[in-house]
């Protein structure tokens, strides 16, 4: 039986992330204020129990200052009918050291320091898939952008994590040409993100609001179930992109919710374990500014979780696994099972 995986991303993407909703006097800034010492304390927490990591960052974040932004933007970018929807009209300092919520290369370059982290892609401008007039062209001229500032840093982007997880089926078709092979695809459930056309309606807000309660309930009590993945479930198609699916969102500490972090825990840790024993993937997702606030609780669950993972590897020999490596590993049991079934090729 083939080993259980283990799977990591983490959104860093900052205030551009949420720039359209969260104002300068909001008191939600300070999570960004502190998100470098968060990311300092999830590194350490990594490297102690040796995690493979994705590391899904907005390339808006790369640049150190308005200069070299527009040097990397896009040739087309989109057209907001909501100006306060265009990143591109935000103002910012002149580099991060006035303003390290719109700028992050010191902390691109620690992560890319440690060991066995994939830095992948958020796009470049924390892409907003399903506003009116945006375009096929707009998205792929936003994708080339992120690539390009991303190999100042050495780096080849070869996985994306769409923002907000809003899959578009157009999006993930032109990947493949761009470069990029593996997506992080949507939980099971009715309340998560599905794939669908650019040309879909967006969701009525009332559906919106009973998502947005069902993740919550999920979380806690997961009423979907495992919402791990077997490799069956896993295509690879050839030339497409491969979708390596989120199982679960690590919701951070809420003081208001404090007693019922008992449950969280135990949700996780359950699929963990089932994951371990079945052979099959477990994908853990955040942002990093998540942590930003009650940073100790948050740092103690992730570390009761990567506790857990260790054991399952101990036990049942589960593996941590970047999306790009568990793509490869996907394409590579594809191929061998190709080869068994036509021995003449």
């Amino acid at each position: 039986m083939r080993e259980g995986v283990f799977i990591i991303s983490l959104d860093l993407e900052l205030h551009w992330g949420v720039f359209r909703t969260v104002t300068p006097e909001s008191p939600y800034m300070r999570n960004f204020i502190n998100t470098p010492s968060a990311i300092e304390r999830i590194l350490q927490v990594l490297k102690e129990h040796r995690m493979s990591t994705t590391w899904a960052v907005v390339g808006l974040l790369m640049a150190d200052s308005p200069e070299m932004i527009e040097q990397f933007a896009p040739a087309f970018k989109p057209v907001y009918i909501n100006r306060n929807h265009n990143p591109y009209l935000l103002q910012i300092g002149r580099n991060e050291a006035e303003d390290p919520l719109h700028y992050a290369p010191s902390m691109i370059r620690k992560i890319i320091l440690v060991p066995d982290q994939e830095i992948a892609t958020h796009t470049y401008s924390h892409f907003f898939s399903r506003e009116d007039c945006v375009t096929i062209n707009a998205f792929v001229s936003d994708i080339e952008s992120a690539i390009k500032i991303s190999e100042v840093y050495g780096v080849r982007i070869r996985s994306i994590a769409f923002p907000k997880n809003r899959l578009i089926r157009e999006f993930i078709d032109v990947l493949p040409q761009l470069g990029i092979n593996v997506f992080r695809g949507a939980e099971k459930g009715w309340m998560y993100n599905k794939i669908c056309s650019i040309h879909d309606p967006k969701p009525s807000k009332i559906r919106g609001m009973l998502n947005k309660f069902g993740r919550l309930v999920d979380t806690y009590f997961p009423i979907t179930g495992s919402n791990t993945w077997s490799m069956e479930e896993l295509k690879a198609e050839p030339g497409k992109a491969v979708n390596v699916p989120a199982s679960r969102f690590l919701r951070p500490y809420n003081p208001a919710l404090k007693y019922l972090e008992w449950a969280k825990f135990r949700s996780i840790k359950s699929q963990i374990v089932y994951a371990a024993r079945t052979g099959r993937m477990f994908h853990l997702s955040w942002h990093p500014h998540n942590f930003g606030s009650n940073p100790d609780q948050n740092i103690a669950l992730l570390t009761r979780i990567l506790d857990c993972y260790k054991e399952c590897s101990l036990k049942y020999n589960m593996k941590s696994m970047t999306m790009g490596a568990f793509a490869d590993s996907i394409l590579e049991s594809k191929c061998d099972c190709s080869l068994q079934a036509n021995p003449g090729l």
